[in-house]
């Protein structure tokens, strides 16, 4: 026997997509989460005050991008919604059933949303080059979101997401 429960929300809710103000939002409260990580870990690493980081850059900048990528991953499979994105009202769901999204899709839509390639590809050569490519890969996104009418940017479709007002 199969229990269906239905949430407190009329069906037309459900499909108001978030507005890009507040995605961009929500992604901006998340990482502020990652300042005191970051900083534990510039500590950690022996990252001078002067910005001289004794070569540890490759390495703090690999274990705060896999922390940050199983935070939005995680939660977003689990919960439909990272901190940031509770905190504003939205939330991620699967156009198919409005659940959020498995797994290997939250998997997929990070693995977008970070720009994955680009972001090792960024490690690798310095931190500033790394920095104006997320820079770039961020702008490219929210005008993926900008102009689709239904609101669903690169990474959206990949996964078959979309987010919504929770």
């Amino acid at each position: 026997m199969m229990v269906v429960v239905k949430e407190d929300r009329d069906d037309e809710q459900a499909s108001v997509a978030a507005s890009v103000v507040n995605r961009l939002a929500a992604r901006f409260l998340d990482g502020l989460l990652f300042v005191p990580i970051t900083l534990v870990l510039n500590e950690a690493s022996g990252a001078g005050p002067d910005g001289s980081d004794n070569g540890a850059w490759p390495l703090t900048s690999v274990i705060l991008s896999f922390v940050s990528f199983m935070y939005e991953a995680v939660l977003t499979w689990r919960f439909g919604q990272t901190l940031g994105k509770r905190l504003l009202g939205i939330r991620v769901r699967d156009v198919a059933d409005d659940r959020p999204p498995t797994l290997v899709r939250s998997v997929a839509r990070v693995a977008v949303v970070t720009g994955l390639p680009t972001s090792l590809v960024g490690i690798w050569l310095s931190a500033g080059a790394g920095t104006l490519l997320n820079l770039a890969w961020g702008l490219v996104l929210a005008g993926s979101v900008l102009l689709r009418p239904d609101g669903r940017g690169f990474h959206d479709l990949a996964a078959r997401t979309r987010v919504v007002v929770a």
